[in-house]
């Protein structure tokens, strides 16, 4: 890729340069079959929001009042760049399986959640990483790991005697909690294999304790939820499961189905009764 020169101007710049220097229709359509391919696309987006998110962060780093930072926010950063090309790009490298596939699927994962077409974007996303990772508990155990380290790094900072701007610029400095995108790709492949796999409870379980609040969660924890009520018949833990579930920030279509039908259908009256509660705490926020 280090050829590709063109790769340092923003996409929606290129767009417009192309279309400029374009005198005719039949000009335009020699130019775009000279455009980059689909990964240079995606390309050309990571660009602009790592530019995006540079500027995010200088701004966070800043001892200067909140109100002055959403200044500066409006002023030099605006809204985050438009990622629907892009994600419609990674999408036809998934469907053309002529490599970048895997990235490809982590980029619709982790960037695409503003984009329209975001819940098919992710439902791909994962099924692809789920397929190529397979059911690799490693995966989630390496995960875990490295949120632990993480987190003890922020404890120590919140607990160090730094100054506040001090303590902006450490956690600035460890960088955001590590992503989980293979963690859960990983669990979905267990869920895959049914009960064949060892650790099919674990996964499950792990999902709907700690992937509430990623992108993707409506589809991660219906998956869960689901598996356990096909494998595991005398589940006792579904009152505090159900808990999770009801954490899923919208669009959760699918949880929201499987808490009516465990407030319908569930063996148990306590796991009924929760579900409908918390369905009916849902609704009331909804109003």
């Amino acid at each position: 890729m280090d050829e590709f020169r063109v790769r340092r101007i923003p996409l929606f710049l290129l767009l417009a340069w192309v279309c400029a220097s374009c005198s005719s229709p039949d000009d335009i359509g020699q130019a775009i079959a000279v455009m980059p391919e689909d990964w240079k696309i995606v390309e050309a987006y990571l660009q602009l929001d790592q530019a995006w998110d540079a500027r995010e962060r200088q701004i966070r780093a800043m001892d200067v009042a909140d109100e002055e930072k959403d200044v500066l926010r409006r002023q030099t950063r605006g809204g985050r760049p438009d990622v629907a090309l892009a994600a419609l790009a990674a999408m036809r490298i998934i469907e053309d399986d002529a490599g970048g596939v895997m990235q490809a699927a982590e980029f619709l994962v982790g960037h695409t959640s503003a984009s329209p077409t975001q819940q098919a974007n992710i439902r791909l996303g994962y099924e692809t990483l789920a397929r190529l990772i397979g059911p690799d508990w490693s995966r989630i155990a390496l995960f875990r790991q490295a949120t632990g380290e993480w987190s003890e790094a922020v404890d120590a900072i919140a607990q160090s005697e730094s100054s506040e701007r001090e303590k902006r610029l450490l956690m600035l400095s460890i960088g955001e909690r590590p992503k989980m995108f293979d963690a859960c790709a990983a669990a979905l492949a267990i869920l895959d294999q049914g009960d064949q796999h060892p650790q099919l409870l674990d996964a499950a379980e792990f999902l709907l304790t700690e992937a509430t609040e990623e992108v993707g969660a409506d589809l991660l924890l219906s998956k869960a939820a689901q598996a356990i009520t096909v494998h595991f018949s005398h589940y006792d833990e579904w009152p505090r499961m159900l808990e999770h579930l009801a954490r899923v920030e919208p669009p959760r279509d699918a949880v929201d189905e499987f808490m009516r039908s465990m407030a319908m259908r569930a063996p148990d009256r306590e796991v009924r009764e929760k579900a409908e509660q918390l369905l009916s705490t849902i609704i009331n926020e909804r109003q």
